[in-house]
């Protein structure tokens, strides 16, 4: 979980309130949610770079991949497990 202050967090969640709610309202938001979050996410890395360096670029890459890993930890992992309970396991054999 990407830890920050409660006053930082407060502020910038106004952002992304705001953001959220006006990208609801982009012609065919519903079909191209995917597109248009990665544009977003890709628009915001480029503005957060300071400098084209190696360092730079590793810190943004690192904190969209950190990103990935908490969303992957904390809605897909719990939704495939939930989805195990109901549909049961993938069958294990060993193949040799």
């Amino acid at each position: 979980m990407p830890y920050i202050r409660k006053d930082q967090r407060e502020m910038i969640d106004k952002f992304i309130d705001d953001l959220s709610l006006n990208a609801s309202n982009i012609p065919d938001f519903k079909s191209n949610k995917g597109g248009v979050l990665n544009y977003i996410i890709t628009r915001l890395a480029l503005k957060f770079m300071d400098e084209v360096s190696y360092k730079e670029l590793s810190l943004l890459k690192s904190a969209m991949t950190d990103a990935s890993d908490e969303w992957t930890r904390r809605k897909i992992n719990p939704y495939e497990d939930e989805k195990i309970r109901e549909n049961g396991d993938v069958k294990a054999d060993i193949v040799r």
